[in-house]
């Protein structure tokens, strides 16, 4: 069983994990031939071809599960999200997702990843991500609980300032009016929002990671 997410990333992301693809792809059948030689499976017939093309079916799907060859988008992108959830600490054992919560917004009351890039390429590009069911609850269950006291907190602040336009503040004299009358967030409020804000965690944001890692140097390479 598989889950399925769409993810928006930049462009150079998905055009790096297209070009890993290919070059996974490569890379397989060049070992594929020279494995197929090595068990000189062209001279063999029979029961003995048969056995030997068993064997070579099973290295390769234990290359593709060591990652030592990702030659689809799934593998790629499944070892990666895997490594990602490890390095950062996510693959701890999280309680299921309330189930109440598992089809709310991924960041309640935050504002856009597409506001929030720290370069000028725009999240335009949307990558379809399949993973292996339990990579995925755990990535769902990873987002939830890390980010949970901050969401609690953001929806406290919502309820005591609202969530219009009345609750971003303002600047100059304005913003000293409403606050002596009560009427807004002072600019310490204001700061704790958004320092709430960036501790959200979402599910894109950790597969925009994996993403990320799996292009690689070839996104870097794409931005020259």
């Amino acid at each position: 069983m598989t889950v399925q997410f769409v993810v928006a990333v930049e462009e150079e992301v998905l055009l790096a994990v297209r070009a890993r693809v290919a070059r996974e792809v490569e890379l397989e059948q060049q070992w594929w031939q020279q494995r197929r030689v090595e068990l000189g499976v062209q001279g063999l017939h029979g029961s003995r071809r048969r056995e030997a093309l068993a064997e070579l079916r099973r290295d390769r799907r234990r290359r593709r599960e060591a990652g030592e060859c990702l030659p689809t988008q799934r593998h790629l992108l499944t070892f990666f999200t895997r490594r990602t959830l490890a390095e950062q600490g996510w693959a701890r054992a999280y309680d299921p997702v309330p189930a109440g919560e598992r089809g709310m917004p991924g960041r309640p009351l935050g504002r856009s990843p597409l506001s929030d890039l720290s370069i000028g390429v725009g999240l335009t590009e949307r990558l379809y991500v399949e993973l292996p069911s339990e990579v995925g609850e755990q990535v769902r269950r990873a987002a939830y609980w890390e980010s949970a006291e901050a969401v609690r907190e953001l929806l406290a602040w919502a309820d005591r300032y609202g969530r219009g336009p009345a609750a971003e503040g303002a600047e100059g004299f304005a913003a000293e009016l409403r606050q002596a009358m009560g009427l807004g967030p002072s600019a310490e409020a204001l700061r704790r929002r958004e320092e709430l804000r960036r501790r959200v965690l979402t599910t894109g944001d950790i597969l925009r990671r994996a993403a990320q890692a799996a292009g690689g140097d070839l996104s870097r390479e794409i931005l020259r």
